[in-house]
């Protein structure tokens, strides 16, 4: 017999609780190296990238609008994290010796964070990414709705008679 699982409702609420007090915590961890979770993850994809990036390129792989994008990098350049590469149609940015620097003092400064996690199960570990990545690909499917003429159709031709085209 299968295990019933938890409500829908119950899912939503654990996974946000746990989300934000994660990133609360690691925003906890770097504010002494005046960083944010966001300001962090920039990092990180910026030096995984082995090369130039563009706010577009990281807003896409961040998750985020090509604004906040564009807000993350004039926050590191300021800094004095980035160093620029300016093509006729983009500007992109890769890490400075300082950006690279800073990442590695945040990488220290999370060492308790990380430890904490990598005390939770691999199994367990496992079972997060894999429903993260199972709500995303939900998340991303066209809604399942009737057209509001599905009625009006010979009932052959409607959405949900069986061997519709």
């Amino acid at each position: 017999m299968d295990a019933i699982p938890p409500p829908t409702i119950t899912v939503v609420v654990a996974a946000i609780a746990n989300g934000r007090r994660l990133v609360a915590r690691i925003d906890r961890d770097l504010e002494d190296l005046g960083l944010t979770w966001g300001r962090f993850h920039a990092l990180i994809v910026i030096d995984r990238t082995n090369g130039w990036i563009h706010a577009g390129a990281l807003a896409r792989k961040m998750g985020i609008t090509r604004q906040s994008a564009h807000t993350l990098l004039r926050r590191l350049d300021e800094r004095g994290f980035l160093r620029w590469q300016a093509e006729p149609w983009v500007r992109s940015a890769r890490l400075t010796t300082d950006g690279a620097q800073i990442l590695a003092q945040a990488y220290e400064a999370l060492a308790d964070t990380f430890a904490a996690i990598e005390r939770v199960s691999a199994q367990e570990r496992r079972s997060i990414v894999t429903a993260e990545y199972a709500i995303d690909r939900e998340l991303r499917r066209p809604p399942q709705r009737r057209p509001w003429y599905a009625d009006h159709l010979p009932a052959v031709r409607r959405p949900d008679a069986e061997g519709a085209p």
